[in-house]
């Protein structure tokens, strides 16, 4: 009974993180300018510090990486899905090995963020002070969104 019990647990939860991505009929990701808007947005925020040219250079080789780092993660995203999908379409699908399957596609991401999180560092440290003003008035504006009171 428990085994049925988890295994049913399992298949809504792999159900859900499918159709988590919203009522779209595509996966926000799944477009072909989910990169450019992103890059777009990171590109209006960057606008407000009227950047010299040493600092646009250091910023335009961050943005060349993120932009590859999308287009790597959609091409990962879609094979975790295509194996996924392989695995559940078998006659006897493993729970088991879809479970891995998503863990193994979420493994590469947190070292990621710490990657980005240095390069924002060393970007920062070479604003001038109003430019940093700039950067700590936005942050202190985004924190108030992640507030739980």
């Amino acid at each position: 009974m428990f085994k049925k019990n988890l295994m049913i647990v399992a298949v809504f939860i792999i159900a859900g993180l499918f159709f988590f991505n919203g009522c779209h009929p595509r996966p926000r990701f799944c477009q072909d300018d989910f990169a450019e808007k992103i890059l777009n947005r990171m590109d209006s925020h960057i606008a407000d510090l009227d950047l010299r040219d040493d600092q646009r250079g250091q910023y335009n080789n961050i943005r060349a990486e993120i932009k590859n780092d999308l287009g790597n993660f959609k091409a990962e995203r879609q094979k975790v899905h295509e194996e996924i999908k392989a695995e559940l379409n078998s006659k006897n699908p493993d729970m088991k090995k879809i479970a891995e399957t998503l863990k193994k596609g979420r493994d590469k991401h947190p070292a990621k963020f710490e990657s980005y999180t240095d390069k924002f560092l060393a970007f920062y440290n070479i604003l001038d002070d109003n430019q940093k003003s700039k950067v700590v008035k936005k942050l202190k504006n985004l924190s108030g969104r992640f507030d739980c009171n």
